[in-house]
């Protein structure tokens, strides 16, 4: 196999998998893998962002954005996002990793009941869930 100056080998699951241009994030492999990513109005949109950026560009990994009801969203640093997934549509079959961000409206009394569930059933299976900022409070109930 010829290996490019940009070709590394990523550590994906339990075998090591040969990924030509990691510096530009295109791979040979196809991406399987899915973290989700949580979003609602008033999400922090820099606190994901380099997990995200390395779970894209440098692994197997595919990012999945998702929201409690179906409607555009915008960011607290003002960017609007069409998320890819409602809640419903969250297969747990196939997710790896879920990613709660902070931001405004996170830990209101009442707010996101149906992902402090999801969270309890990951945590049940032992899947990885990352918490950012304010969203320790979805991870514990509240």
């Amino acid at each position: 196999m010829n290996y490019s100056p940009f070709t590394r080998v990523t550590y994906a699951k339990t075998k090591l998998v040969p990924s030509r241009n990691w510096l530009f994030g295109s791979s040979t492999y196809q991406k399987q893998d899915t973290v989700y990513l949580f979003v609602f109005d008033g999400y922090a949109n820099w606190e994901p962002t380099y997990a995200t950026i390395g779970l894209t560009k440098f692994s197997l990994y595919r990012v999945k954005t998702f929201i409690v009801d179906e409607h555009p969203i915008c960011s607290m640093g003002g960017l609007s996002l069409q998320p890819d997934l409602t809640i419903e549509e969250v297969d747990l079959s196939r997710i790896n990793l879920l990613i709660l961000p902070g931001g405004y409206n996170v830990c209101e009394k009442g707010n996101n009941q149906q992902v402090v569930t999801l969270v309890k059933q990951l945590i049940q299976q032992q899947t990885q869930v990352a918490v950012i900022c304010g969203a320790t409070t979805i991870s514990r109930g509240h």
